[in-house]
């Protein structure tokens, strides 16, 4: 709840307000995307179905918020109509997700909203917003969102690594892709490297995005063999309870360091904050010229990342441009110098003999 904490907060999403699960027109029963207007054949608010999974989620996220801030901020019901809204002068419409890949469900729930000409006059008076939230997106999904016209602000809180964006070298990616598009089954073949061949790398407690690679939980392998058995990771797209596990462990700050940096620098000597601005500077130091890579390369939330870059700023360790002014070397610099151990020659009287001679070189 930390981004619809924060936005109302500070006042970026203003009250009246209506938070919605994020849904696109097909997923509200409409059957072509470009003919679902919101409020008229389209509700937002519609009851969510029963089998769990992102939608169910962002839901419950909603409703504890709801719950919680009811009384401080003016919240309209999930299920209000086109006329509350107007009664009630709603200032900002808020969907919620907890996942873009590709972006193009976060695109086609907001288009949905800017069909209907009641909201789309409101928004050109700009007395109405769109705000979409996110738990985490892509560097490609968060890109084509910010240029999606039918979004007035897009707020991300984690940065999701693709295939594009983890770091493998260009052999590394061929090899892998040829793998996944080598082993995925027939019917799979479109979406060897994900839907719409986005190749995510994202799974959480309670889903698998349908941006995987095939390969990672398609429940057959492409052999015709009967006897060739295939045993995917994420079967049917579900995580297997053998791996719930696994989500409920934090790296510790040591493990982060030595991740982001691919160094083992002794970490524990220095507050959790420094420890983070190291991490930065020495990222910004590597190349990393956007706060989408900063945030995945020291593995920390995007308004983490913002407070941090201020603070940076405001020091003058780093400029507008992403790069690191003398201050901010010489900040890294002495976060990596350590006091060096001193020693002493053991003094020896007796006479050395060179036992064997180089040959002279050339020089």
């Amino acid at each position: 709840m930390e981004l619809l904490d924060t936005g109302f907060r500070e006042g970026v999403v203003q009250s009246p307000a209506l938070i919605l699960p994020l849904r696109s027109g097909r997923e509200l029963g409409v059957a072509r995307e470009r003919d679902a207007v919101a409020f008229v054949n389209a509700f937002p608010g519609a009851q969510l179905p029963i089998a769990p999974g992102s939608e169910a989620f962002c839901a419950n996220v909603i409703r504890e918020f709801v719950r919680a801030n009811d009384a401080e901020y003016e919240l309209l019901r999930p299920d209000a109509s086109i006329d509350e809204l107007r009664q009630r002068r709603c200032r900002s419409i808020v969907l919620l997700s907890d996942y873009a890949g590709s972006g193009r469900q976060a695109a086609s729930a907001s288009a949905l909203l800017t069909r209907n000409a009641s909201l789309r006059s409101w928004r050109s008076f700009r007395w109405l917003r769109i705000h979409v939230l996110l738990y985490a997106a892509s560097p490609t999904g968060s890109r084509a969102l910010e240029r999606q016209p039918s979004i007035d602000r897009l707020s991300v809180m984690t940065v999701a690594d693709d295939f594009g964006s983890v770091g493998w070298t260009q052999e590394q990616r061929a090899e892998i892709e040829r793998v996944c598009r080598t082993y995925a089954a027939g019917k799979y073949k479109r979406e060897a490297l994900g839907w719409q061949q986005s190749g995510g790398l994202l799974v959480m407690e309670h889903t698998v995005p349908n941006n995987l690679p095939a390969v990672l939980w398609q429940t057959r392998g492409n052999s015709r063999r009967a006897t060739t058995e295939w045993f995917p990771l994420f079967p049917d797209r579900t995580l297997p309870g053998t791996l719930q596990r696994y989500f409920s462990q934090k790296p510790s700050p040591q493990q982060t360091a030595k991740v982001a940096l691919h160094t083992t620098p002794d970490a524990s000597a220095i507050s959790p904050v420094s420890r983070q601005i190291v991490l930065m500077l020495q990222a910004i130091r590597l190349g990393v010229r956007s706060r989408e890579q900063l945030a995945s390369r020291v593995a920390m939330p995007l308004p983490g990342v913002d407070r941090l870059l201020d603070q940076m700023r405001t020091w003058t360790l780093v400029d507008d441009g992403f790069r690191l002014t003398d201050a901010g070397r010489n900040a890294l610099r002495l976060s990596y110098t350590d006091e060096m151990p001193s020693f002493e020659l053991i003094g020896d009287d007796s006479v050395y003999y060179p036992q064997r001679l180089r040959r002279a070189r050339e020089i």
